[in-house]
């Protein structure tokens, strides 16, 4: 049998209630507000059995989070799939997961009539409001599934390139009647500055570092903006902007920022790469004006043992940077 799937950095980030509630209200829109104590923690693994001519067979899914919505208004079952890259066949997946978990919610309300129309001696016993059909199906006509929806979060930094509606995948899909599926998918890195700052703080520092993680000014200008929050940023977070940008900065950065209470002092660890990363600006800019005083002294045909002494630089240095402006010398 298949182990249960270790969950990634970022499966952990949206099992949390509170997380994945701002989630499902920014994304799905729903007419009410859901709250952290409306979810659920669904089974991320999906079996669904499938009847053959011959026989039956089973087919398991795994999901990267499942919730569950019950209030006293509205149940409904959330999945959320992580992306990093494009998957040319998203919307087939996001279809067959859904599917899958109708065939289990059918398969629960079928074992249950099961269980009530036997009688005490465990003999079968069919209700009189109970015609035909629905005892062989297993189903009543007034029975009804939770609905089922799917929101994919892109990481990615290249935008998607695939289908987002299932018809996508579909030679004439337009023309035909057939599975109504448009994916639900957060583009990251694709959002505006002004819809990042409309999400809470701990989402909002996810998506700012994942979509500039090639951009330190942004990254800095950031830090200092919200100083208050990432001074104390759960390791939780951490974990998740870690997964979502593959810094390596960012690991090399850990043992530094780790308190004893488990939080991560992202400010201070930042503060220290921008120090060091000021270091290095101005080391590069002397030796740029040391390149720059030695190809002025080759141009004028100085002997390169002359001009490593005046630039304290080694001669074989001095030859690389004259060969790469293809400066005669002698």
């Amino acid at each position: 049998m298949r182990k249960k799937q270790q969950d990634s950095p970022l499966s952990l980030l949206f099992k949390d209630n509170v997380i994945a509630k701002d989630l499902i209200n920014h994304v799905l829109n729903l007419p009410e507000v859901i709250k952290a104590e409306d979810l659920l923690e669904g089974d991320t693994r999906e079996t669904g059995k499938y009847r053959g001519k011959q026989k039956s067979f089973f087919r398991t899914r795994y999901r990267d989070v499942m919730k569950q919505i019950r209030n006293e208004r509205r149940i409904l079952i959330v999945g959320v799939e992580n992306q990093q890259r494009c998957d040319p066949i998203m919307p087939l997946r996001v279809v067959e997961g859904e599917l899958l978990d109708y065939t289990r919610q059918y398969a629960e309300i079928r074992l249950q009539h099961r269980r009530e129309w036997k009688d005490e001696n465990g003999n079968k016993k069919i209700p009189d409001d109970v015609d035909f059909d629905e005892y062989k199906a297993g189903f009543l006509w007034t029975d009804r599934l939770i609905p089922v929806t799917t929101i994919v979060v892109y990481w990615g930094r290249d935008p998607w390139r695939g289908p987002k509606h299932f018809r996508g995948l579909l030679k004439n899909g337009e023309d035909v009647k057939t599975i109504e599926s448009e994916m639900v998918v957060l583009d990251v890195c694709r959002m505006s500055d002004e819809e990042i700052m409309t999400w809470d703080m701990d989402f909002r520092t996810v998506f700012w570092i994942t979509k500039y993680a090639e951009d330190e000014d942004k990254l800095f200008a950031y830090m200092k903006e919200n100083s208050a929050y990432v001074e104390n940023v759960p390791e939780l977070i951490y974990d998740a902007i870690e997964s979502t940008t593959g810094s390596t900065a960012l690991k090399l950065l850990r043992s530094r920022m780790k308190t004893e209470e488990g939080e991560m002092k992202m400010k201070s660890g930042f503060d220290k790469w921008g120090d060091k990363r000021e270091r290095n600006g101005r080391k590069e800019g002397r030796e740029e004006q040391a390149k720059s005083m030695v190809l002025a002294m080759a141009k004028d045909n100085m002997d390169i043992s002359q001009i490593a002494r005046y630039a304290k630089r080694k001669v074989s240095t001095i030859r690389r940077w004259i060969e790469e402006e293809q400066i005669q010398v002698k």
